[in-house]
């Protein structure tokens, strides 16, 4: 219900809300009260002084023929009776002026002509200020002065006052489009980023399908000969695989139990490839399972461990998967035991296709906020280690990117 009342809230037009309505009249109620304030404090302070109220002065007899004004010190409520008649009457006008800024806002392409327009505006609109509240003077004063008398009173005492309120109320509504435009063009701003990333990361998620597979039926090609069944086994493995891969092209953060679920097809697979020569093994920290992971984090890393290791040595082969928490950050770890490192580190991860790419997703999805470092072990093998931003993510809430993390 509070949520259908805000969008009821929202879709009415401004001059059809009641409570705006209200509010409004408060303000100008406000701004009268404070000056009734004011006037009222100078009159207490300063006794002997001028009064300026319209209603300040009465004319009393002399001995005589002859008449004199005598000004007569003004009670709170007279000061405040004053105030409202001026701000109320600029209350009343003030509507003309946010329609008036409302639909000619100053704009570069007619600048001058909107300016000089809303100048011949507040011209006009001070001149009725300033009759209206003559002929509220002369018609409610007790002795009801004259109107010329009342006008010229105004004049020395509003006008420059209906001008400057004028302008502002016109500098108020420019000032609450111009932060409007700038919000939705940095909404703009920030969609048209998360499209461009979204693409990006699209991009080099899909270049991880075709390594993969090529992989794969290299090896099933191998075997369709000498063992048609493990053929078989493995071609129904990487089908299942591709469904997988092919149904979240659009999601790029899962939770670890998801990554290591595919991990385990993956072994598998590589497993019928190579037999008793390859062994692996994951380490997973318990309470780890619900944490958010790229998707598909594992598999580039999987595949260069075993392709530049036994895929290139003789001999047997341990491939290791670690995950731990450290601190505010989650640790991803891949390990084997025969690979070496033939050139430096820096070169490995800025020219190697698959760490490349695993660096060039978690700059896109983490900006700064992530490490990857490889490591050679003694006497032989290489480790590589992805610190992450540590965050759980639930079932069927996976993110594109753009989310905040």
């Amino acid at each position: 219900m509070a949520s259908l009342d805000l969008q009821i809230r929202k879709d009415t037009p401004l001059y059809k809300r009641a409570d705006l309505w209200v509010l409004y009249i408060l303000i100008w109620t406000f701004i009268a009260v404070l000056f009734a304030v004011q006037a009222y404090i100078g009159a207490v302070v300063y006794p002997g002084q001028k009064a300026i109220s319209l209603h300040a002065k009465t004319t009393v007899p002399r001995t005589g023929d002859s008449t004199v004004d005598v000004h007569i010190p003004l009670r709170f409520r007279d000061h405040l009776s004053w105030s409202l008649e001026v701000w109320y009457t600029r209350a009343l006008l003030s509507p003309l002026v946010l329609w008036a800024a409302l639909n000619f806002r100053v704009r570069r392409e007619s600048r001058m002509a909107i300016l000089f327009g809303h100048l011949l505006a507040s011209i006009g609109l001070d001149i009725i200020d300033l009759l209206v509240i003559a002929e509220l003077s002369h018609a409610l004063g007790p002795d009801h002065p004259a109107f010329p008398v009342e006008l010229t009173r105004a004049v020395s005492a509003y006008i420059v006052w209906n001008f400057l309120i004028y302008w502002v109320l016109v500098g108020v509504v420019h000032a609450w489009y111009y932060y409007g435009d700038a919000q939705r063009q940095a909404l703009q701003r920030a969609r048209l980023s998360e499209e461009l990333a979204q693409m990006r990361l699209t991009v080099l998620k899909s270049q991880l399908h075709p390594h993969f597979l090529f992989n794969s039926l290299h090896s099933i090609g191998t075997l369709v000969h000498e063992d048609p069944n493990l053929a078989e086994d493995l071609l129904l493995r990487v089908g299942h695989l591709l469904r997988t891969f092919l149904q979240d092209t659009h999601i790029h953060e899962v939770a670890l139990r998801k990554e290591i679920a595919i991990l385990d097809s993956q072994f598998g697979i590589e497993r019928i490839r190579f037999g008793d020569r390859l062994t692996t093994r994951t380490e997973i920290e318990e309470g780890t399972l619900d944490c958010a992971v790229p998707h598909l984090i594992f598999q580039p890393l999987v595949e260069n461990a075993i392709r530049h290791g036994i895929g290139k040595h003789p001999g047997t082969d341990e491939v290791v998967i670690r995950v731990k928490k450290m601190d505010c950050s989650l640790q991803l770890e891949v390990l084997n035991f025969s690979s070496v490192l033939v050139c430096s580190k820096d070169e490995v991860l800025h020219h190697g296709v698959g760490l490349s790419n695993v660096r060039a997703r978690l700059r896109e999805l983490y900006d700064d906020r992530y490490s990857l470092q490889l490591t050679a072990l003694q006497p032989r093998g290489v480790s590589v280690c992805i610190n992450l931003p540590l965050r759980t993510i639930t079932d069927g809430s996976e993110s594109a990117p753009g989310l905040p993390l």
